[in-house]
């Protein structure tokens, strides 16, 4: 397992267990190491169950909500990789964290009285390294350079000035207060703008955010990118890269942030009170999850719900 994309902690010559942690402490952050370890989870677990405890969660009537987020997987897996043994690792013992939590359960509120969902916030891609020397296509795209060059094309068509005011999470914001210093149009610019980055390798498309198109898509990268633009946050210009290109974050590791399947597919589990056993490939998403809490405790539903709830746990 010691491949070069893979991130090194600080204090080993090679990605590969084993790992002394006692050891590594010092130079990574001391406890600031855990999240990088399969540990972070197992400490989590246990903060969890005396929450259970401490707070009397499941001892009345009254429903409680205990939320927990077991992030060691997302930290394992940025640093080494989806298919790393780092982060087979990590499942493994999420695993058997998970079973004893669940155990702990039983004991402590009674089989068959606790409800369950898992799920995650995100997929991820496979390490871009790991692609290309597989020869698939896929790599790491240097915002910073584009950036440059599409201030000099701007300032080649209109003159000197900061025209572009910041890139970033594949967006582009145009400075606004300078283009309306300036004798030429918002739209003027903006179309510009998004003609030069058309033509940029790894982009697949950029989108006008004001494009009617955008705001009526309900499938597809668009839907998403309309799901996640703000009017009062967003940027002017939103960028759409090419299947498992991602912007430069750092020589080894991956990420995740794009639209495709491999990055936003991601389980939702339930276990417990009034489940069934049962499984299905039906696409739900995870702001279903509320809204099918709602019904099974026949409460209303947040006021700000937009998902639906989930058949197969509520017929």
């Amino acid at each position: 397992d010691d491949v070069p994309w893979e991130s090194l902690f600080k204090g080993t010559d090679s990605p590969t267990f084993p790992y002394d942690l006692a050891s590594l402490q010092a130079d990574n952050g001391k406890t600031g190491l855990l999240p990088s370890t399969p540990y972070g989870n197992s400490i989590l677990a246990e903060l969890a169950k005396a929450a259970v405890k401490g707070e009397q969660l499941g001892q009345d009537a009254v429903t409680d909500f205990l939320a927990v987020s077991f992030s060691s997987t997302d930290y394992v897996g940025h640093r080494f990789g989806p298919n790393s043994k780092e982060l087979q690792d990590t499942y493994l013992r999420l695993d058997r964290d998970l079973a004893d939590f669940f155990s702990f359960l039983d004991q402590e509120v009674g089989q068959g009285n606790y409800l369950l969902f898992l799920t995650a916030d995100h997929a991820v891609a496979e390490v871009p390294g790991r692609l290309q020397q597989e020869q698939i296509p896929g790599g790491l795209f240097d915002g910073s350079a584009m950036k440059d060059a599409l201030t000099a094309h701007l300032a080649s068509e209109f003159g000197a000035g900061q025209w572009v005011e910041n890139i970033s999470s594949n967006q582009v914001f145009l400075n606004r207060e300078v283009i309306a210093g300036s004798r030429y149009s918002f739209e003027t610019i903006k179309e510009e703008a998004r003609r030069f980055l058309s033509t940029w390798p790894h982009i697949r498309q950029v989108i006008d955010a004001q494009n009617p198109a955008l705001h009526v898509a309900t499938e597809g990268i668009l839907a998403i990118l309309r799901r996640g633009w703000h009017p009062q946050r967003s940027g002017d210009l939103l960028i759409d890269l090419e299947p498992a290109w991602f912007p430069a974050y750092g020589p080894t590791g991956t990420t995740h942030g794009s639209g495709f399947a491999y990055d936003t597919h991601v389980p939702i589990l339930w276990y417990g009170w009034n489940v069934q056993p049962g499984s299905t490939a039906e696409h739900c998403t995870i702001t279903d999850i509320a809204p099918t809490l709602s019904m099974m405790l026949h409460i209303p539903l947040p006021n700000s719900a937009t998902g639906q709830p989930l058949a197969p746990l509520t017929h």
